[in-house]
């Protein structure tokens, strides 16, 4: 401990940063290499120590490329508290390209150039509900948001079905304000706060994914989702083995899930039968909903997502139509 520490001020004196300034972190990069998601603030200054081989190099900057760009600076100092320091500034990207690593090889790692930390979208919303933030913001409640959630949520999903990833990455933006707006808004009411949505969802992950987390072994996906919901019958204490199906969910694809769950299988035959007796019946409108329920019946038979397979084929009539007007 005490030579990383001689390090770390050796270092921050070739660098000339002030290794008491606040917000500077130091990471060792052997614990840096473990993590799947680094823990790291990206708007706050970082300096990684002991990068003592290519592999370890090469597994920071995995880690790192979770939060920062590929050209984002990164500045190696070798030699530090010698009379001739090398330092040298090159981007994430070719980071772990030097020819020589060592254990007083250290990489600084500056704040990303704009914000992108969880803790900066938390202080602007937190801002905007402030007493002297926007009347608009603070005026909204967990209610008054839902029909803007729900806008936000099939946004996202037009962003997808074009494959869009450009404006995916705005409308996930989007659909993360709703959930801080959320959060923030429990929050101030004593309900819950953001950091329990995490901990709730992390440690529900963890819980349900033994063959990952723990020392289950499976043999396929099938198992994997039994092992899932036997461990959420569990959580529940012998509740009912499926949650309710959300009502606002859209009618195609909440049939599905009845379907599903019901084991409700349909045959071509059975597509066949209930789509001859829309000519015939007295009240079409039920018939036509049971020839749409075999539909979906069968599709999730088949590992078919209707909702998708509707929105896709309405998408390209939506295309042909607009060709036509032209």
């Amino acid at each position: 401990m005490t030579t990383l520490i001689l390090d770390v001020a050796a270092a921050c004196a070739a660098l000339k940063l002030d290794p008491r300034a606040r917000g500077l972190q130091i990471i060792d990069a052997d614990a840096l290499a473990r993590r799947h998601f680094p823990h790291l603030d990206p708007d706050q200054p970082a300096l990684i120590a002991r990068v003592s081989s290519r592999a370890t190099a090469r597994a920071c900057q995995r880690a790192l490329g979770i939060l920062y760009p590929r050209d984002h600076p990164i500045t190696r100092v070798d030699a530090a508290g010698t009379r001739a320091p090398k330092i040298a500034t090159q981007a994430l990207a070719q980071a772990e390209r030097a020819a020589k690593f060592t254990r007083q090889t250290m990489w600084y790692v500056p704040p990303r150039a704009q914000p992108g930390g969880l803790s900066a979208l938390g202080e602007v919303v937190a801002h905007l509900r402030a007493p002297e933030g926007c009347p608009w913001d603070r005026a909204q409640t967990h209610q008054s948001l839902r029909k803007d959630f729900l806008e936000e949520c099939y946004e996202v999903l037009e962003t997808l079905d074009a494959n869009d990833i450009p404006h995916l990455r705005e409308e996930l933006g989007d659909l993360l304000l709703h959930i801080f707006l959320q959060a923030q808004i429990a929050s101030e009411s004593g309900e819950f706060l953001l950091t329990d949505v995490i901990a709730d969802v992390a440690a529900k992950l963890a819980r349900r994914h033994p063959h990952v987390f723990g020392d289950a072994q499976v043999n396929g996906t099938d198992e994997i989702i039994a092992n899932w919901e036997r461990i959420k019958r569990a959580e529940k204490n012998g509740a009912p083995e499926h949650s309710p199906i959300p009502r606002a969910l859209p009618a195609l694809a909440r049939a599905q899930k009845i379907a599903k769950r019901g084991k409700i299988a349909a045959t071509p035959r059975d597509v066949q039968i209930a789509v001859a007796k829309l000519t015939r019946a007295k009240n079409r409108g039920q018939a036509f909903g049971e020839a749409l329920f075999a539909l979906t019946a069968f599709a999730a038979a088949q590992g078919i997502d209707a909702e998708s397979a509707l929105r896709s084929v309405a998408a390209k009539r939506i295309g042909a139509t607009k060709n036509r007007i032209r």
